[in-house]
């Protein structure tokens, strides 16, 4: 949620009789710390003064908010499916335990921005565009030639992040040693003399 949106949260509740004077801070302040969308939040301010006379504040809308998602079923079905980031388009699979878990955040009580950011996180993804990727294949045949044989978990698009991951260590691993064996000048090749000379 943005100021906006939460100034439209604090008109709410202004119509419920609070005389507290929100400013743009406040809404900026307020929209930092309630995680949920515009249409449960106002629904949360209109169930706080049905409940109770007490002043409300951004955890009395968080505990409302998982309290309603709770009773629709804690699933996240009524959360909108995110656009994934453009790095999974190859890998379906991955691709739907993003989206999943970027749902699961949501049902859970995070924003939108909130939900992004922790997924990415966990699954080390980014919205960066990689339209501009290698082709592996042809990489892969190039370095066949000179003997080096590419990890096949790069060439499966159906091979998991974390299996994508621990290839390309073993393949960047082949690769500096190919270099530090075949090409004296390379800075594979400096860096191996310089580790034998430090032994």
């Amino acid at each position: 949620m943005n100021a906006n949106d939460m100034g439209v949260v604090l008109d709410e509740i202004k119509n419920h009789g609070d005389s507290r004077k929100f400013t743009a801070d406040m809404a900026d302040t307020w929209a930092k710390t309630v995680y949920a969308n515009v249409d449960e939040a106002l629904e949360a301010v209109k169930v706080h003064y049905a409940e109770s006379s007490e002043r409300i504040m951004p955890a009395h809308i968080n505990k409302i908010v998982a309290r309603l998602r709770r009773a629709r079923g804690s699933s996240a079905d009524h959360i909108p499916t995110p656009d994934p980031p453009v790095m999974l388009a190859d890998y379906p699979q991955d691709e739907a335990r993003w989206i999943q878990r970027h749902k699961q955040l949501q049902a859970g009580g995070a924003t939108m921005a909130q939900a992004r950011a922790q997924t990415h996180y966990e699954f080390k993804t980014n919205d960066d565009d990689h339209e501009s990727r290698p082709d592996m294949e042809k990489m892969a045949a190039e370095w066949a030639q000179v003997g080096v044989v590419m990890p096949d978990a790069l060439l499966d698009p159906d091979a998991s992040v974390e299996a994508k991951g621990a290839a390309a260590t073993r393949w960047a691993r082949d690769v500096s040693e190919w270099y530090a064996a075949n090409k004296s000048n390379s800075l594979a090749a400096q860096i191996s003399k310089q580790e034998n000379r430090n032994r």
